[in-house]
């Protein structure tokens, strides 16, 4: 995982620069007046990606099972 620097992009909007951290692990994007989760110095950590990737394992094995 590269690690980002300058200005963070929002997760949500993906606008660069508005995004702060509001305290240790929650971040705060000022232009969509989103507020997320995410590691206490970056925004995207290792565990969350695979956190991610578990959950949308899960989610294509739900939509299999349906059909």
């Amino acid at each position: 995982m590269e690690r980002e620097k300058g200005k963070i992009k929002c997760p949500r909007c993906e606008y660069r620069g508005a995004v702060h951290r509001v305290s240790t692990g929650i971040w705060h994007c000022r232009k969509c007046d989103a507020k997320f989760t995410g590691g206490a110095y970056y925004i995207i950590t290792q565990r969350g990606l695979e956190s991610s990737r578990i959950s949308k394992r899960k989610q294509r094995e739900l939509e299999v099972i349906e059909e």
